[in-house]
């Protein structure tokens, strides 16, 4: 019997399958507040939508094709869960590069930490059992391996890539070099300073990418 996921979205090109390994992945997530069976990890269809068109389109070489996208939402449609969703996807799955720098931005200190800890709730929640797929089923023990520095606002993975939250109301964050950024709230962003250091870290990372969620607003263009 062929087990294989159904696509809802076979007109989406995905002719690696990265598409759907990354959605694979989301769905094998367990987040805290869940009133799904067994506290799985909830992807609507049209957030399942939008990670497909993000990570399914590739070249003749599987390298990703999309490298920045903005996504608007209305409140109350769990966009932080799925911020911190992508994060782990590029630090402990199937997208993750070992050693690689994963970053989460934020308007000020109090909603990157909010990110951060949502990523982190979505690690615990999982009972140790996140894995990085085509490495053996590697299982990321969240007591031992997974080490979480609050005063850093990062966490640090086995495979040596980590996730950092920032702000940008803090000071200048020059010398990065991140394979994913997830800028959240950008209309609240008083400055592009941040913005711009993470624009042109992005350039000096082969197949990076830049996700922008946020809610409606008005800012700085």
């Amino acid at each position: 019997m062929d087990c294989a996921p159904i696509n809802p979205f076979p007109d989406i090109p995905d002719p690696f399958g990265h598409g759907q390994r990354a959605v694979d992945f989301l769905r094998g997530l367990k987040h805290p507040k869940s009133r799904l069976p067994g506290g799985a990890f909830q992807l609507d269809p049209w957030q399942e939508k939008i990670v497909r068109q993000i990570y399914g389109p590739c070249d003749e070489f599987g390298n990703r094709i999309v490298q920045s996208v903005v996504i608007m939402v209305p409140r109350g449609n769990r966009k932080t869960s799925l911020a911190a969703a992508l994060t782990l996807l590029h630090t402990i799955g199937p997208e993750a590069v070992p050693g690689g720098e994963v970053l989460l931005a934020a308007a000020d200190q109090k909603q990157a930490k909010i990110g951060l800890q949502e990523a982190i709730g979505l690690i615990q929640a999982g009972e140790h059992e996140l894995w990085r797929k085509g490495q053996g089923n590697v299982r990321f023990d969240a007591a031992h391996q997974i080490k979480l520095q609050e005063y850093k606002n990062r966490i640090s993975f086995p495979n040596g890539s980590w996730l950092e939250a920032l702000s940008n109301d803090a000071g200048t964050q020059h010398g990065r070099t991140p394979v994913f950024a997830l800028c959240d709230e950008i209309h609240a962003w008083r400055k592009r300073d941040l913005w711009d250091v993470i624009d042109t870290g992005l350039a000096k990372v082969d197949n990076s990418l830049r996700v922008t969620i946020t809610t409606a607003g008005r800012g700085q263009e």
